[in-house]
């Protein structure tokens, strides 16, 4: 029974660089795993496209119509679900399984509301003197700044400085830029990192280490920086992922 366990848990599909596609069914999605990408796009080719290699991510892969891979060497341990086509152009990406299923609503959700001043997340971090109204941009651009709470930006956030630090959570109406490297923080607000209610995530840094959610839900989350490590989600329009070597564990 052991043994049988163990072949059951560990059945991978592995799809190699033959162009593989497949077509979408009705299934319902069924699975006690955590998302750890999420693409929830029903209008895009492929709400999922991803081009880098290497990465290695402990959860589910979910798109509400096609998944992209043309990079090499993703590990994937959990099911990826997808709506209308998964195509595999890469070598050696792994899942343990692949499933056809209708478009899902994305599995969470965060209202701006709660963050603006006088909002139910605003006033608890108000109440222990962590909460930071921003009008307008929110840039940090000197290196080893250490943010601390909640951060409600009116306009776009830009965080070039390298080896930033803290606990927090950045609520954008607008977008939200990551350019320095080294970063190592977590969330301060309901699992929540970084919420984009703009066009776009973009973390073009390296050798970051973020714990807690990334939700951008009318936009798109694109990582290109290499060698990160996320603990937690990533809850988009649309992912692309171009950065290599990352780690990307769903909570």
């Amino acid at each position: 029974m052991v043994m049988l366990a163990v072949v059951l848990i560990l059945v991978t599909l592995v799809l190699t660089g033959c162009g593989s596609q497949q077509s979408a069914s009705t299934r319902p999605l069924a699975s006690s795993v955590a998302a750890a990408v999420w693409g929830n796009s029903t209008s895009a080719s492929s709400s999922i496209q991803w081009s880098g290699s290497g990465t290695k991510v402990t959860g589910n892969v979910s798109s509400n119509s096609g998944i992209t891979m043309s990079g090499s060497n993703n590990s994937i341990r959990g099911t990826a679900y997808y709506a209308s086509n998964l195509t595999i152009s890469g070598s050696k990406d792994t899942f343990t399984s692949s499933q056809n299923v209708s478009p899902m609503p994305m599995p969470v959700g965060y209202s701006l509301a709660d963050y603006q001043p006088g909002g139910r997340e605003a006033v608890k971090a108000q109440n222990a003197g962590k909460y930071h109204y921003v009008n307008g941009d929110f840039t940090v651009s000197t290196s080893g700044t250490v943010l601390d709470g909640l951060y409600y930006v009116k306009g776009n956030v830009g965080l070039s400085g390298s080896n930033i630090t803290g606990t927090f959570t950045v609520v954008a109406e607008g977008t939200i830029s990551i350019s320095g490297s080294g970063f190592n923080c977590n969330t301060y607000s309901s699992g929540l990192l970084l919420f984009a209610n703009g066009s776009s995530l973009a973390i073009s840094g390296s050798n970051c280490t973020l714990g807690g959610i990334i939700y951008v839900p009318t936009g798109q989350i694109a990582i290109s920086g290499s060698g990160s490590k996320i603990s937690g989600s990533l809850f988009g329009n649309t992912v692309a992922l171009s950065g290599s070597n990352m780690v990307i564990t769903a909570q």
